[in-house]
């Protein structure tokens, strides 16, 4: 027995040596894991026949500090067990709980900590980095599924909106954790439904907002300065270098440059052209190269549902909007006076369906305390996004 990660002195992601010629469909039986999964952890076995001494990982497990005994006869019959030192070898635990658990706080070091550890646990998880920040971080993307349908959800644009990439993380959690229990219409959706998720646009002005000035590195002059040397930054919305990142897509951009500030600022900010900063770069590259149905920037705060822009969004727009709605209780807004985001660059240069959704209410970053309520109602736009009847899938 292998296993193929390590990390913070744990050990995730089970590998299985073959000891005979063995069918997937059989490793799915034994181990209780729907095929499609098991397949879609295992890209490099082509064929519905696993050889002799091949590696598989199996999915959803994680070695506990006790383990269990491998006493399954028919595990035993069709695995090697021995662990190389003549030990007797222990069998993982299934994970039942969430990984995301700890989200107070939620900076960038707990993202990547979490995501790897999802990936490893989970390994039909795929991730990706679309490109880094102004202070060099991976912006990471984790793709979903092995459809064609494809669809987008991002979080924190916007640095004192962090408990969007929090409540966006375990979103993924959750989900993979009803794959794994074999949910119908959710294994459904992977096999024919492939979700983009960027949980955090702007970890550099997350982490500036949660640990204060140190986290510019060498930014912490330019940082102070627009912060009008006021080290308390849970103001801060905007990139390292005091650019809204939500303000530099041209979509009437013009339109926010002459009411907006002139000069790097911890909001609002449009930057002195579009696409100026790594990030958004990163998300319009995206955006390019994977031709999404639609897409979602999650925001806080206001608990409403924006999903129109300069009357270019597409007629179904709207019953999508409705759909959010009613699972959510948030208000659905055709309209709003702000410009140049996201959402808006995707609906007039595709003319597909995008959203921001504002989450929960009060002033940014908002209360921990608010966090349960924000998590179950991103679940729901989660789960409606990729369970909405659509068209391609009946024709």
């Amino acid at each position: 027995m292998a296993f193929a990660k390590v990390y913070n002195k744990e050990v995730y992601s089970m590998q299985m040596i073959t000891k005979k010629e063995i069918s997937f469909e059989k490793v799915s039986k034994i181990f209780k894991i729907p095929y499609i999964l098991l397949r879609a952890s295992n890209p490099q076995l082509n064929s519905k026949t696993i050889k002799e001494k091949s590696a598989i990982t199996i999915p959803g497990f994680i070695l506990s500090k006790k383990g269990y005994s491998l006493t399954n006869k028919e595990i035993d019959e069709c695995f090697h067990l021995g662990n190389g030192n003549g030990k007797k070898a222990q069998f993982p635990k299934r994970v039942t709980d969430f990984i995301v658990d700890d989200i107070t706080n939620y900076d960038s070091q707990k993202m990547y900590q979490n995501l790897y550890k999802l990936i490893a646990i989970y390994p039909f998880l795929k991730q990706k980095s679309i490109g880094n920040t102004v202070l060099t971080k991976p912006i990471v993307e984790i793709r979903i599924g092995t459809g064609t349908y494809k669809t987008h959800i991002n979080a924190a644009f916007h640095g004192n909106e962090w408990i969007t990439s929090a409540a966006l993380m375990k979103c993924i959690n959750k989900y993979a954790l009803l794959l794994m229990e074999g949910n119908k219409l959710l294994l459904k959706t992977f096999d024919n439904h492939r979700l983009s998720i960027v949980p955090m646009v702007n970890p550099d002005g997350v982490d500036l907002v949660i640990h204060g000035k140190s986290a510019a590195k060498y930014y912490q002059k330019e940082v102070l300065k627009i912060n009008n040397n006021n080290e308390d930054f849970s103001r801060w919305k905007a990139n390292i270098r005091g650019v809204d990142l939500n303000k530099q897509f041209p979509a009437k951009w013009d339109e926010e440059v002459k009411r907006k500030p002139k000069s790097p600022h911890y909001r609002d900010y449009p930057g002195a052209i579009p696409f100026s900063e790594p990030e958004t770069i990163a998300m319009k590259q995206l955006v390019e190269n994977q031709h999404f149905y639609r897409v979602h920037a999650l925001h806080t705060q206001g608990e409403e549902i924006y999903w129109g822009f300069a009357s270019l969004e597409p007629s179904n727009a709207k019953s999508i909007a409705i759909q959010y709605a009613n699972k959510t209780g948030y208000e659905a807004v055709q309209f709003v006076d702000n410009f140049a985001g996201f959402k808006d660059w995707f609906i007039q240069t595709y003319r597909k369906p995008g959203f921001t959704i504002e989450l929960g209410k009060g002033t940014n970053p908002l209360p921990i305390q608010q966090f349960s309520q924000i998590f179950q109602k991103t679940w729901e736009i989660f789960y409606t996004n990729l369970t909405l009847n659509n068209e391609h899938l009946n024709s």
